[in-house]
């Protein structure tokens, strides 16, 4: 894992809409995650799926491998308590997959630093330097084995 404190670029303007709009699409997105969600924990309940709110957005998780295992939404209403976000990181990882976030625009809420882990060189770091972080260093993390 690759982890690196980001500073965000607090002077860019937002890619093509207001905070209104974004928040009107994250709701959207929180809604299909939500149905997803449901519908594959009605179709194979032993897979665990879950959803839990969380400061305005969702965590889900539908069953191995689905792109809708992540949280969404976060941002757009009170800030996540860390009692919350150490239930989401225990129920992920309890079912062996890495907890995956999507962000509102944290800069218009006056963010200018923040947190983010992703391996070396993937696509997610590439994202979030596209999204206007700033990687400052890297971390290797590493596990003795058995």
């Amino acid at each position: 894992m690759n982890a690196g404190r980001l500073r965000m670029n607090a002077g860019r303007l937002p890619l093509f809409c207001d905070i209104a709009l974004a928040e009107r699409i994250e709701r959207a997105e929180v809604g299909l995650i939500a149905g997803a969600a449901e519908a594959a924990r009605r179709r194979r309940p032993e897979a665990g799926g879950f959803a839990i709110p969380v400061a305005g957005g969702l965590a889900t998780f539908a069953e191995a491998a689905s792109p809708f295992n992540k949280v969404a939404g976060l941002g757009f209403g009170d800030a996540p308590g860390a009692e919350a976000l150490d239930e989401i990181e225990r129920s992920f990882a309890d079912r062996g997959v890495p907890v995956q976030v999507e962000l509102a625009d944290a800069a218009a809420a006056g963010c200018d630093i923040a947190v983010v882990t992703t391996q070396p060189g993937s696509k997610s770091q590439q994202n979030v330097q596209r999204r206007g972080f700033d990687l400052l260093y890297t971390r290797a993390v590493l596990v003795k084995g058995p």
